[in-house]
C-alpha cells in the first residue's frame, strides 16, 4: 500500500474533473514547493526499491487514487508520468486503487488496472472514459448513466482475490457479494521475480519486450 498524496498531491484529477475546492493538503506537482518534491521523490524511491526486491509470483500495488479512471475524478497525470512506467518496469501484476465511487478492471500496454471505491456508495459516472488511452481496453466497468443515478442497480460493491501457482482470480462483487464480473491473472515472468540490482533489470527488461 503505497501514499499516492505524498507522490501527487491531494487534487489528483485529470481532464473532465470540475471541482469547486481548490484546497489541497500538497500543492499539484510538478512545480511545488521544495519539501512537497523532496517527499514525493523519497516516497518514488521506496516504492521502487520495495518492488525492484520481490521475488513473488504476483505482485500488488495499491493506493488510494487511481493511475487511470473512467469515471468522475479522471485519471492521474502525475501518477501516469511517474509512477506508472516503474509498476511496469518491475512486472507489477495490477495497481489497485479506490477514491472513485465505481468499480472497473482496465488493461492497457502489459498491466491491470483494477479500481473498486463502493465500499460507501454506488455509483459514479464513467464521464471520463474517453480520456483512457485508445489502446488499452475497459475490460468491465460499473458505474450509473449520471453520479447516483441508481440505473447500475448496485448500492456498494467490493473485490476479491484468490490465488495459487497457476493463477490469481479476481471477482467484482456487488454489495450482497454476487459476481459481476471475474478474470484470471497470470504470474510474474521469471524473469521479474529474480532479487537484481537496477540496471539488470534494465537489462532484462529490454530483452524481453
Amino acid at each position: 500500500m503505497i501514499d499516492t498524496v505524498q507522490i501527487a498531491g491531494h487534487m489528483c484529477h485529470g481532464p473532465g474533473y470540475e471541482s469547486v475546492s481548490t484546497e489541497s493538503y500538497f500543492a499539484p506537482l510538478p512545480t511545488p514547493p521544495i519539501e512537497n518534491l523532496i517527499q514525493s521523490t523519497a516516497t518514488l524511491q521506496w516504492i521502487e526499491d520495495a518492488i525492484r526486491s520481490s521475488d513473488a509470483d504476483y505482485l500488488l500495488v495499491a493506493g488510494h487514487f487511481p493511475i487511470y479512471s473512467a469515471c468522475s475524478h479522471g485519471n492521474t497525470p502525475h501518477l501516469i508520468k511517474h509512477l506508472d512506467p516503474m509498476l511496469k518496469k518491475y512486472g507489477v501484476t495490477a495497481y489497485l486503487s479506490g477514491h472513485e465511487h465505481c468499480q472497473f478492471h482496465y488493461t492497457y500496454d502489459d498491466m491491470n488496472y483494477i479500481l473498486t471505491g463502493t465500499g460507501h456508495d454506488c455509483c459514479y459516472s464513467a464521464s471520463n472514459a474517453k480520456y483512457l488511452p485508445k489502446n488499452g481496453k475497459l475490460e468491465y466497468i460499473l458505474a450509473d448513466t449520471t453520479n447516483y443515478s441508481g440505473d447500475s442497480g448496485a448500492r456498494g460493491g467490493f473485490v476479491s482475490f484468490e490465488l495459487d501457482d497457476v493463477e490469481m482470480n479476481v471477482k467484482i462483487h456487488n454489495e450482497d457479494g454476487g459476481v459481476l464480473y471475474e478474470t484470471s491473472l497470470e504470474p510474474r515472468d521469471d524473469v521479474f521475480k529474480m532479487k537484481m540490482d537496477r540496471g539488470n533489470v534494465e537489462t532484462a527488461t529490454t530483452s524481453v519486450e
